[in-house]
């Protein structure tokens, strides 16, 4: 699945729906659950529509969303030919 599709779905997992509803956890965007999942689908007969149904029945992992750290690479490098130590072009020290 691993698109931005919207898939709806069923949590029959009792402690996890207790998790959520005291407030343990919390989702925010980018979050991240590891479950065993079912998919029940379901064939009509009228027009041979296929419809699909999923179930979380157990969430294995909760992985909370973090933003990526910022790496401290120390201060800025000088830019080329702004040092007193640059010799100025045409300055006849060639």
């Amino acid at each position: 699945m691993g698109d931005t599709a919207l898939w709806p779905v069923t949590i029959t997992d009792e402690t996890f729906l207790h998790q959520l509803k005291s407030g343990v956890i919390r989702f925010h965007g980018g979050d991240l659950l590891r479950v065993d999942m079912e998919a029940h689908q379901k064939r009509n007969k009228k027009n041979g529509v296929v419809t699909t149904r999923y179930t979380i029945t157990e969430v294995i992992e909760y992985v909370p969303h973090r933003e990526p750290e910022r790496l401290d690479l120390g201060p800025e490098p000088p830019v080329l030919g702004s040092g007193p130590e640059t010799p100025e072009l045409g300055s006849g020290d060639e």
